[in-house]
């Protein structure tokens, strides 16, 4: 499903290049649930945010299904993000101001021909499926850690994503909550066929995928 191929990726700071990424050549298969560990600074989120469209390699490429990613214009990637895959991020990213209702339905107001009559449905289900049916009208600002983090989890898969990409998803949530995102995490994977990559840096956290892949100084170990 998921391929790069010799992928490097060097950042510019003032007159000195830094090379997040050196060489990276890695194959993830349609349905598997996999975990990026590595040290602060490795180069794991940098990986993430590649397999993701999120950014470009400087060398190589990064192809899903046969599509090079980084043949793709702005606004094609952009409309393979936004149809393909669902992020996760530490931080939540909801926007505060707006109700959880329609932070979940957010992707779906960018997506083509796509019936906001039945996106809201579907977001309505999601939340309670995550059990935040009785949160709809509140704002994030009203939410615990965890609830907030559920929101994302459900903004994520508003358009049926065939992937979901999470960057320390538990990270400024407590042990218990931690487990109970990446439990939810998990059972997306498992009874819906969603192809899952975790980075993370607990141990227990990689422990849960099928497959852990370690990243040092840029390179697979």
């Amino acid at each position: 499903m998921i391929s790069l191929k010799s992928v490097s990726k060097v950042y510019l700071l003032g007159q000195t290049q830094v090379k997040a990424l050196d060489r990276v050549s890695l194959e993830i298969k349609r349905g598997e649930f996999v975990a990026i560990i590595g040290a602060s600074g490795s180069g794991k989120s940098t990986l993430l945010h590649l397999l993701g469209g999120l950014d470009r390699p400087s060398n190589g490429q990064v192809i899903w299904d046969g599509q090079d990613l980084g043949q793709m214009s702005d606004q094609e990637l952009a409309r393979f993000r936004n149809q393909e895959i669902g992020f996760v991020f530490q931080q939540f990213h909801l926007l505060p101001r707006i109700t959880v209702l329609e932070n979940v339905l957010l992707p779906a107001t960018y997506a083509p021909q796509k019936n906001l009559t039945q996106a809201q449905t579907r977001a309505k289900t999601l939340l309670s499926q995550l059990g935040l049916s009785h949160r709809l009208n509140h704002t994030p600002n009203q939410l615990s850690g965890g609830e907030q983090q559920r929101v994302a989890i459900a903004r994520a898969l508003i358009n049926q994503p065939r992937a979901i990409l999470a960057d320390e998803p538990t990270g400024n949530l407590d042990s218990k909550t931690g487990r109970q995102i990446m439990t939810i995490l998990k059972k997306l994977n498992q009874t819906q066929g969603i192809t899952l990559i975790v980075v993370t840096h607990d141990p227990s956290i990689a422990k849960e995928a099928k497959r852990v892949i370690e990243i040092k100084d840029g390179k697979i170990k």
